[in-house]
């Protein structure tokens, strides 16, 4: 079936899949804020060195913001971390 703005299916939800989502951007903010810390980074800095904005690494840290595969990438390498790290939470 079609839905309206998209393909077959667009906009519809798979059980489960939102809480997952939920649970992955917690712990992939919960490890860049620890490896934040452990480097001795502030937010202005870490996100200085990533190519971010203060206001998107503080919104990841805290679970609301979902990063793009990019800007995991940008972290990785501005933590020195391999960006795997963030997909084994």
């Amino acid at each position: 079936m079609d839905t309206p703005g998209g393909g077959p299916g667009a906009g519809l939800e798979l059980p489960g899949v939102g809480d997952q989502a939920e649970r992955a951007m917690t712990a992939v903010g919960a490890l860049v804020l620890n490896l934040r810390r452990e480097a001795g980074h502030s937010i202005g800095s870490l996100a200085a060195a990533a190519g971010l904005s203060p206001g998107l690494l503080s919104q990841i840290e805290r679970g609301q913001g979902n990063p793009s595969l990019t800007t995991l990438i940008k972290l990785s390498q501005a933590l020195k971390v391999p960006v795997g790290r963030f997909f084994d939470t």
